[in-house]
C-alpha cells in the first residue's frame, strides 16, 4: 500500500517579482522551489498572522465603540446643556 501525501494544490499569483525573490531563496538556501519556501514561510508565520489580525480587528472595534459614544454628545451648542446660572453670549462664550 502507497501512503497519500496530505497535500492540497492551491493557485496563486503572486507578482514575477516576488516569485523571482522566492526562487532565488529557494536557490540559496536549498530548497526544492519556490512552492517550498511559501509553505515553509506560512508554516512559520501562520500563528504570528493570526495574532496580529486579531489585534487589528480588537483594535478597529475599540475606535468604532469609542465614535459611537463620541457621536452622543451633542454638536451643537444649542444641544448642550447650559448651567442655570450661566448663559453663553452670542459667541458661545460663557460670562
Amino acid at each position: 500500500m502507497s501512503k497519500k501525501k496530505d497535500t492540497v494544490s492551491v493557485i496563486v499569483r503572486p507578482s514575477r517579482t516576488l516569485m523571482n525573490r522566492l526562487a532565488a531563496l529557494a536557490e540559496k538556501y536549498g530548497r526544492e522551489s519556490a512552492n517550498q519556501v511559501i509553505v515553509e514561510i506560512a508554516q512559520l508565520y501562520i500563528d504570528a498572522w493570526v495574532e496580529l489580525e486579531d489585534a487589528h480587528r480588537k483594535n478597529h472595534k475599540l475606535q468604532w465603540e469609542r465614535m459611537r459614544e463620541v457621536l452622543k454628545l451633542p454638536m451643537l451648542p444649542q444641544e448642550a446643556e447650559v448651567e442655570p446660572d450661566i448663559k453663553p453670549t452670542a459667541h458661545g462664550r460663557k460670562k
